[in-house]
């Protein structure tokens, strides 16, 4: 039998003014000591503040480097840690831009002697002109055409000069060889890297659209791996790596670990709009976090208010020097408090295995990692821009080229390349037809699935860029291919580094696409021809 309860409740509304209620009336001093009685700020405690710290360390730089099947490579600190992760794989392909920047640049170098040398230079070594066939915008081949014959062909040059140091197929005088000579060693040394591969290689695998490289450290006992699996970000951090257990890759042979002490006084944590410890302290104002809105599965925002509100003065923080591009780990933590007390501060891992903080999965030594990465990196304007995506209806996926590099070496947009054939309105006496299969655009090309639907095999015409031509030769992982899709582009990057030295790169950035895409392709219909 079913019953309602009922309860009548006092609560206090004063309608004179004067009451404040949770008020803090700075003109009222006792009104103020009993609020804080009333809070439990004179509350007793039976523990002692922090006074004395003493920490002592490990850290163990970062030695080796490896990408792919190639060997690994001593890592030397004299370049950020995306280029080495970024960088292009295997020779890059020869391009008309290339070889007319880089004879225009010989012949700059030469000054005064371009006179009587260049011309000749232009005809024995002549940049070549498009070919008919040749994938090019109209911009693009009205350059190509503008250089040619003008300006010598940069590769053919950078093999002549490697044999003999000087162009054999030009006549120098005996009072010009010389200073020829060293015009070709300054050339060279600023035109080969840009036509040989880095000897540490890149990491891009396209069959995942992902980068995958190895580092290794030296630690007590032999050495340390960490794996990058998948690394698609602007920025090369900690949580891309995990360490493999038992492999090696020669770091155990490098420099030694390094050891260290540290004895400072404690300091509490401190951080913008914090609650104040103190009834009679106000409170910043620059960040409201009671106006902090959280749904109830957001535990990370709950987790992160209930910190500042209830534990945010219970921390202190302690520097750990660990350099750029090397390994750290607390070896010992031992605290002084107020009491004269010297309490040792275990590792948390060791109390609790199942929690931890900014370590490396699969590392059971305590280690942190702090990347050598670039602090700011700028971006050029996309090379090649491929778009990957799902099309459900048709049962496959589709690559979209929209920028390449052609053979002229300009990025040009494919749909200015080969647009689409437009059929135009029907006659008058048109007849119905039977089309088996629409046609799409030539810059869209199939992904369809193979071996079980696992791979994604690219079809079609052959592609125009570097990026889809080792997509063809690998495949596609269908895993790889969320059904938000993924764009990829290929861009220059450019960065400064530690030593004031310069570095640019080509990468590839991977994104979130723009869901699933159609091409307008169906089968089967009938139109009017």
């Amino acid at each position: 039998m079913g019953s309602i309860t009922s309860w009548g409740r006092l609560e206090p509304q004063p309608f004179d003014p004067e009451l404040g209620g949770l008020a803090a009336r700075i003109g009222d001093p006792l009104w103020m000591l009993s609020r804080q009685w009333q809070t439990g700020e004179w509350q007793g405690e039976d523990a002692g503040s922090p006074v004395g710290v003493r920490m002592a360390y490990e850290t163990t730089p970062v030695t080796r480097y490896q990408a792919g099947p190639a060997a690994s490579v001593p890592l030397t600190g004299d370049r950020p840690w995306e280029r080495l992760a970024e960088q292009p794989t295997g020779v890059p392909r020869q391009d008309r831009r290339t070889a007319a920047t880089g004879g225009r640049r010989f012949l700059d170098l030469l000054g005064p002697l371009a006179d009587r040398y260049g011309d000749q230079l232009s005809r024995d070594l002549p940049l070549r002109a498009l070919a008919a066939g040749d994938e090019a915008d109209d911009r693009s081949r009205r350059v190509v055409a503008l250089l040619a014959g003008r300006v010598p062909d940069g590769y053919a040059l950078f093999a002549a000069l490697t044999g003999a140091g000087l162009p054999d197929t030009v006549e120098i005088r005996k009072e010009d060889r010389e200073a020829v000579r060293r015009i070709a060693v300054d050339w060279l040394s600023w035109f080969g890297p840009r036509v040989s591969p880095d000897e540490a290689g890149g990491g891009w695998e396209p069959q995942r659209l992902a980068h995958r490289f190895r580092l290794a450290a030296p630690v007590p006992g032999g050495e340390t791996v960490l794996s990058a699996p998948a690394y698609r970000d602007r920025r090369v951090d900690w949580t891309d790596f995990d360490v493999v257990p038992g492999d090696e890759l020669g770091a155990a042979k490098d420099a030694p670990v390094t050891t260290g002490e540290l004895a400072t006084l404690p300091t509490g944590l401190l951080f913008p709009g914090m609650p104040a410890p103190r009834w009679w302290e106000f409170e910043d104002a620059v960040l409201d976090f009671g106006r902090v809105s959280a749904a109830p599965e957001d535990l990370g925002r709950l987790l992160l208010v209930e910190f500042a509100f209830v534990y945010g003065n219970d921390f202190h923080p302690l520097p750990l020097p660990v350099p750029a591009g090397a390994l750290g780990r607390v070896t010992s933590l031992e605290v002084t408090n107020s009491f004269g007390e010297t309490v040792t501060i275990p590792a948390a891992s060791t109390v609790d295995p199942g929690w931890g903080m900014f370590g490396l999965t699969g590392d059971d030594q305590g280690w942190i990692l702090v990347p050598a990465t670039a602090a700011d990196v700028m971006d050029g304007e996309p090379v090649e821009e491929v778009l990957f995506s799902r099309d459900e209806m048709a049962n496959l996926g589709w690559a979209v080229e929209q920028r390449a590099v052609g053979a002229s070496g300009w990025t040009v947009r494919r749909r200015e390349t080969r647009p689409s054939e437009d059929p135009g309105p029907p006659a008058a006496d048109a007849v119905a037809r039977y089309r088996l299969m629409t046609p799409v655009p030539p810059h869209w090309l199939p992904l369809r699935p193979v071996d079980g639907g696992t791979r994604l095999e690219l079809a079609g015409p052959a592609p125009l860029g570097d990026l889809l031509t080792a997509v063809a030769g690998t495949g596609l992982t269908s895993a790889e291919l969320p059904r938000s899709g993924r764009l990829v582009t290929r861009r220059a990057r450019r960065a400064r580094w530690s030593d004031g030295g310069t570095h640019v790169w080509t990468a590839h950035e991977v994104r979130a696409g723009r869901g699933e895409s159609t091409a307008g392709l169906t089968f089967d219909t009938i139109e009017r021809s």
